[in-house]
């Protein structure tokens, strides 16, 4: 069998075309083909090869080729390249060259120095990724580069995408699977359907083969606050579903009962071993808790105050939980670790939880869609008490227990219930009015024009979430400092003067920030009239939506935002002209502003602003940039006091 696949392996390679010849013609096709552009991919090519090995173990190889050009001598900056693998998804082989134009003909230059370094996430302390990078030599106008490597797959379940899409041109997209007849496929597709990627599948006496190719060379945009790529560049997931040795079936991916029963088997025999340590610290925390529901509370948030986050995600560890003795005893775990903790202590107070895998929002994919673990990347626990269900996220270190972190919102979690029965269940997405904050200032004119002046800040639902995150962890200067970068009023020359935070530690309550300021030649004095603008905080307005963007735009939560100013008219003035209301709103965004005379001598605005969706497309650009013009020509509007004769 494993010359076949060699056979296999060789064709892909040869498919390649790796022309020696005629470099500057080739060089002129492609500027005019691709004006503008610094560097393509000239093919991007992958093939992968599944075979029953002789003890019925699945053997599992993939092949990547990628041929590049530079079509400028910017093309320099791509010179650069890296090959990611790990224990799972083991590196075989790879060799990579550069072919540098020479009197129209092309000198092959191999890669020499190949330098292997671990790859560390932002949210990852340790694992066992590993990269592999190299310089293509002599890049420069005209040159070409030739990638080739294989990946030796481990785990069935692990078959990554290939995507027919990239941030640069790709002239020519292959992909092609060669797998032994006794292997049953499914494929799921984004972005694309097989027809429009050109799927053929060839059946053999021993094996079959699978193709698809696309011509589409359409650069995708890197744009801010875009959903994950999965969500808009084409590519097809591939999955086992099973495969028969000597007339035996053993199910892979053939639903989702296939992939909870994989998972229920890395559960394994975790904590089937008391601790009493453990036991003695759940009878002391849950003291006095009159309900379930309390002792759940305190269980919940005494994980998240006293286990650091720290994530691990080396071979199988990035399934497999922690012991829960192992996770208290040293004070930190991963997603896995903290929920195998919370999960234990629940129990030892009597509590039934249940383990639970989900997928963050990076992630796009639901079950109906695909059955696969790249569906999931995270572990929380759920607390199901009647109709009501809790979501206990432990490494969202400062979110209350009636709420769930943002990164989960609208995901389906997969409740482990026991090793044959699971629950479904969609994360609800909190709304805008749970995501409150509300900003109420008070202003007084000095003699000479300075504005003096209170702000209470007050925030609900995930904006307090955010906020505790923020100042936790700092001491009182480092607050200020925060408040300073963020909180300022009006102009430049606010200078805060005061800062007190209230309920930083209590999730159950709105967190409280009190400011004291004065701003500086923010009034205008004219004759005998004071202009004053009480828009204090203009820089809360989002840019305006780039008419030629391309992709969704995804924020962290729904929220509405509510501002008070309250001004103090000084004596010997009176209130000449104030502004009209203004409003504008649609299904997913809007705002209005008010403005009353409370008495003669106090004059309020208030503006409240709120954002309605986690995702908003492009079909709502327009109608968005609408309602923020609106609220940005209404911040030209100025309050008139005049002088009383």
């Amino acid at each position: 069998m494993r010359h076949k696949r060699v056979i296999f392996f060789l064709a892909v390679s040869l498919a390649v075309n790796t022309s020696f010849g005629q470099a500057a013609e080739e060089l002129k096709k492609y500027k005019e083909k691709y004006a503008g552009e610094a560097v393509i991919y000239l093919n991007r090519i992958g093939a992968l090869d599944i075979a029953i090995g002789k003890t019925g173990e699945l053997e599992i190889i993939r092949r990547s080729v990628e041929d590049r050009m530079y079509l400028n001598n910017s093309g320099k900056d791509y010179s650069d390249d890296d090959v990611k693998y790990s224990t799972a998804l083991h590196l075989n082989d790879i060799s990579a060259y550069s072919l540098v134009p020479v009197e129209d003909r092309y000198k092959k230059i191999k890669v020499k120095n190949f330098t292997t370094r671990d790859v560390m996430s932002g949210s990852v302390f340790f694992d066992d990724n590993k990269s592999i990078g190299f310089f293509y030599p002599s890049v420069g106008e005209g040159a070409k580069t030739h990638l080739e490597y294989e990946i030796g797959i481990k785990e069935p379940r692990f078959l990554t995408s290939f995507y027919f899409g990239s941030f640069i041109h790709i002239d020519n997209t292959q992909y092609s699977m060669e797998v032994d007849n006794d292997v049953e496929m499914d494929f799921a597709y984004f972005n694309s359907t097989a027809e429009e990627l050109n799927f053929t599948k060839e059946v053999g006496k021993n094996r079959t083969s699978y193709s698809w190719s696309s011509t589409e060379n359409k650069k995708y945009k890197v744009e801010a606050e875009s959903p994950p790529v999965q969500a808009f560049l084409p590519h097809v997931v591939p999955k086992i579903k099973s495969y028969k040795f000597k007339g035996r079936e053993t199910k892979i991916l053939e639903d989702l009962k296939d992939l909870h029963r994989w998972y229920a088997g890395l559960l394994g025999k975790v904590n089937t071993k008391e601790s009493m340590d453990i036991k003695a610290l759940v009878d002391s925390i849950t003291k006095g808790a009159e309900s379930e529901y309390e002792k759940v509370k305190q269980i919940y948030y005494w994980v998240q105050d006293n286990i650091k986050y720290i994530a691990f995600e080396a071979n199988m560890d990035g399934f497999i939980p922690k012991p829960a003795a192992e996770v208290c005893k040293n004070k930190y775990g991963d997603c896995k670790g903290m929920s195998s903790l919370t999960n234990e202590m629940l129990k030892m107070a009597g509590i039934k939880s249940y383990f639970t895998w989900i997928g963050s929002r990076d992630i796009p994919y639901r079950y109906k869609d695909l059955v696969s673990p790249i569906v999931d990347n995270h572990m929380i626990v759920t607390y199901i008490d009647g109709d009501n269900y809790y979501f206990l996220d432990a490494t969202g270190s400062v979110v209350a227990l009636e709420l769930t972190t943002g990164f989960i919102q609208g995901k389906e979690a997969l409740i482990h219930i026991d090793s044959t029965h699971y629950i479904v269940r969609e994360v609800p997405i909190a709304n805008k009015s749970t995501n409150l904050e509300i900003d109420t200032s008070r202003l007084k004119i000095t003699a000479d024009g300075m504005i003096k002046g209170t702000t209470v800040y007050q925030a609900w639902g995930l904006n307090a979430s955010e906020l505790r995150s923020a100042v936790s962890q700092k001491s009182v200067k480092e607050r200020k400092k925060f408040v300073e970068k963020f909180y300022t009023k009006g102009n430049n020359k606010c200078n805060i003067e005061s800062v007190k935070f209230n309920n930083v530690r209590n999730r159950d309550l709105p967190i409280d920030l009190a400011i004291e300021f004065t701003i500086e030649d923010y009034v205008t004095v004219s004759d005998d009239e004071l202009f004053i603008n009480l828009h204090l905080s203009k820089s809360s307005v989002k840019d305006k939506i780039d008419k030629e963007r391309e992709n969704a735009i995804v924020i962290d939560h729904k929220y509405t935002s509510t501002m008070n100013v309250f001004l103090e008219i000084p004596a010997g003035y009176e209130i000449s002209y104030v502004p009209e209301s203004t409003s504008a709103s649609t299904d997913f965004n809007g705002y209005y502003i008010r403005y009353e005379k409370v008495s003669p001598t106090l004059l309020r605005m208030e503006e409240q602003v709120y954002e309605d969706y986690l995702e908003l497309s492009p079909d709502k650009f327009s109608a968005w940039n609408d309602v923020r013009k609106s609220r940005v020509n209404s911040y030209s509007e100025v309050v008139i006091l005049k002088k009383i004769n």
